[in-house]
């Protein structure tokens, strides 16, 4: 058997959170011509719900975005891995994440896993800072970097290095009300410009001054594209200028929608084949 390789992700992926994640999302997506789906929201490390996906479809790439470190035991998530790989060889993208724990916990958390042969090839970290993100770059196959803009992608890129995968999220809105832009501020003002490490790396690319208070307008469309066709895939192709391999879409659900059909409408104004 020849050396293990990063599943082949594609261009753009799916983010959903694993509350909301069910095998039936997953068989979707893999007939609308997405090659990933990422299950975020720190899935169990028994990586029941991963490997239920990956039972619904046949050519999706199922990635966790991330596990966090501090509710999964490294041995057992390597076991769960190793199931899940043993079924599923080339279908499975671990990531990890410190889950508020300090950086420095996350080396040794990365060694276990590689000593309880989980390959490199197979591993991402979610990280936003810079010696996360080069951590990421120097022991695993890449980056999956979470409520970012092109540029952090761009300054990214430089971090991660030549040749390591750079995959980040991006939030998007199919549509022009400003009620469904509002909703999905709402999903980022809470929880997450109060954590620490977000508001660090938001403040390190120039919106110091507009994190509070719900945050300003600039920092918000800046995190969440919303709009026509045209305006929503430029923006997913300025991630893939700035450096980024993948993307991994995050639809944001709009009242009085459903969201698979959002899913349909991404997959058509990204030129994705149905299966």
């Amino acid at each position: 058997m020849g050396m293990p390789c990063t599943p082949a992700l594609g261009r753009y992926g799916i983010w959903r959170s694993c509350d909301a994640s069910t095998p039936s999302t997953a068989a979707l997506l893999d007939e609308l011509g997405f090659a990933a789906l990422w299950i975020g929201g720190s899935p169990a490390p028994d990586l029941r719900l991963i490997e239920q996906a990956l039972d619904a479809s046949e050519h999706l790439v199922i990635a966790t975005g991330v596990v966090t470190i501090s509710s999964a035991p490294p041995a057992q998530l390597a076991d769960a891995y190793k199931r899940v790989v043993g079924r599923y060889p080339d279908r499975l993208l671990l990531g990890i994440g410190t889950g508020g724990l300090p950086f420095a916990a996350l080396k040794p958390y990365i060694d276990e896993l590689l000593a309880g042969d989980v390959p490199r090839e197979h591993l991402v970290v979610g990280a936003l800072n810079p010696r996360a993100i080069q951590l990421a770059g120097a022991c695993t196959a890449g980056a999956h970097p979470y409520l970012v803009t092109p540029e952090h992608t761009r300054r990214a890129r430089g971090w991660v290095g030549t040749g390591s995968l750079l995959a980040p999220e991006q939030r998007v809105v199919l549509g022009v009300e400003r009620s469904d832009f509002a909703a999905a501020v709402e999903s980022v003002r809470h929880p997450y410009l109060s954590f620490p490490s977000s508001r660090r790396i938001l403040e390190y690319l120039g919106y110091a001054g507009e994190l509070d208070d719900g945050g300003s307008e600039r920092l918000m469309t800046d995190l969440i594209v919303s709009g026509g066709d045209e305006v929503i895939a430029g923006r997913l192709e300025e991630h893939i200028t700035a450096g980024a391999d993948h993307v991994a879409v995050q639809v944001i659900e709009r009242p009085g929608h459903a969201l698979d059909d959002d899913y349909r409408t991404l997959a058509g104004l990204l030129g994705l084949g149905v299966r």
